[in-house]
Formats: structure tokens, sequence, C-alpha cells
């Protein structure tokens, strides 16, 4: 499959693709959690992109998400569309998706157990976060069709209540990332949960979080 190259273009058949996913969700055989994670990131995609094209709102963290997104979206997407079983796609659905008839697909089961998380480092505004397979510790790989959801929640003051915000949902890919904070943040704690995803949406177990001040 290949999607548009211009922001506009992405944005408009985002509108289109989830629509028409949505309507033929069952035939399509799309799995619960990809569902609702399609559902979920297009009620953010949506004020997202208003900011985006507001030339009042728009500014460089916006185009920074824009641009994560987008890639999240590719990620979401692809994850969809390899699942979707080859006998069920039509003429009219390869070309409203833009996607190929007759590639094969290869389910992944979802993962057994939970990635380490453990403090790479931490610098004014931004903690590292080292990602580890604990079946296999001595690589930097994740375990085979899967990658990971972090987590990032915040705790204002000790004894308070960790808010988990999906805002603050990362997809990584990668053993090593770095989680991002406002200045409103300082001094607050930093906590940190993952699982891992399989190309269908489905998730592992989390692992316990960790936690770090944030600088």
């Amino acid at each position: 499959m290949s999607y548009p190259t211009t922001r506009d273009g992405f944005h408009n058949y985002i509108g289109n693709a989830v629509q028409y996913l949505d309507s033929n969700a069952v035939r399509f055989a799309i799995s619960a959690a990809n569902k609702t994670e399609m559902d979920d990131k297009k009620l953010l995609w949506d004020p997202l992109w208003a900011k985006y094209v507001d030339p009042a709102q728009v500014n460089s963290q916006v185009r920074q998400n824009v641009k994560d997104m987008i890639a999240d979206w590719k990620r979401l997407l692809t994850s969809i569309y390899n699942d979707i079983p080859s006998s069920v796609l039509t003429s009219t659905d390869a070309s409203t998706l833009n996607i190929a008839i007759g590639t094969s697909r290869t389910n992944i089961a979802p993962a057994d157990h939970a990635p380490v998380l453990q403090i790479a480092g931490i610098k004014h505004l931004q903690t590292g976060l080292r990602i580890t397979d604990p079946e296999n510790p001595n690589t930097n790989s994740m375990p085979p069709g899967q990658h990971v959801h972090l987590h990032v929640g915040i705790q204002d003051t000790p004894g308070s209540p960790i808010v988990w915000d999906i805002m603050r949902l990362m997809e990584v890919h990668k053993f090593l990332t770095t989680v991002g904070f406002m200045d409103a943040d300082v001094a607050k704690k930093g906590y940190f949960r993952a699982c891992y995803v399989n190309t269908r949406g489905e998730k592992g177990p989390f692992s316990e979080p960790i936690s770090s001040t944030i600088a």
C-alpha cells in the first residue's frame, strides 16, 4: 500500500479511510483493539489538524505532533490492512484504500510478557528510557512482530493520584526513547509503564511502573 505524500492529502485520506473501515469492520475482520485505537486516534487527530491549519494556533510543537501522528497512523493502518483476509477484498476496497489485493498475511500472537523499562538519563524536561525484552536481555531487539506502547503518567505531589493521560501515549519501535515534558511539570514525578503490541493491535501485559523526578 502507499499513502499520500502531502499532509493535506493524508488528512483527506484519513477521513475517507476511517469511515470506510468503520463501515466494513465486520467484513474486514478488524480486531476490536485495532478498531478502538483507530476511532480513538481519529478523535485526537481532528482537533490537532484544526490547530495545524489555523495560523493563530499552529507552532513547532503542533507541527511535530502532526508529523508523529502521521507516522503512527501509517503504522496502525498498515497493521489493519495486513490483517484483512485476502479473500474478502474487492477492487472497490483496493481503490478506496489504495491497497493491493492478494498479499500474504501472517498473524503474530500477543506477547505473553512485558518489556523491562530503565531510566537511561535525565535532562531538563526530558527523561530517557531504555526498553529491554526480558526474554532476550542481551539484544536491543523487540520480539518479532511487536512494538511498544509506552504510557506516561504524572504525579503532581507525593501521595496524589497518577494521571495516565491518553495524549501521553507513545508508540515506540526502538530500544531507546526520550519522553518530553512541559515547564509546568518540573519537580513533579513522571511514571512510565509499557506493553508489547502486535500487528493486530493486541496488547500483552503491562510492565510495573517506574518513576523519576522531572528536572
